[in-house]
C-alpha cells in the first residue's frame, strides 16, 4: 500500500530526471540497504575464513620461518 507524502513539494535537476533508474528512498531503507550490501561483503569474508581454515585442517600451511625465508626477512 502506497502512504502517501506530506504536502510539501521538491524539483529535482532535469540531468537528474534525464537518469535512467533513479530511486528515491527514506533514510531508513537507504541505511538497511549500505547494511545488506555490507553483510554481502562480510559473506565474502567469512567464506575465504572457511577456505582458510580447510587449508589449515589439510595441512596447507608454512611455518614462519618458511614465510621469513620467502621474503627475505
Amino acid at each position: 500500500m502506497l502512504k502517501t507524502l506530506s504536502k510539501r513539494t521538491f524539483k529535482l535537476p532535469k540531468p537528474l530526471l534525464q537518469e535512467e533508474g533513479l530511486v528515491i528512498l527514506r533514510l531508513e531503507e537507504y541505511e538497511r540497504f549500505k547494511e545488506d550490501l555490507e553483510m554481502l561483503g562480510s559473506l565474502k569474508f567469512a567464506k575465504e575464513i572457511v577456505e582458510a581454515e580447510e587449508d589449515i585442517q589439510k595441512g596447507r600451511v608454512y611455518s614462519l620461518s618458511a614465510v621469513k625465508k620467502m621474503f627475505g626477512l
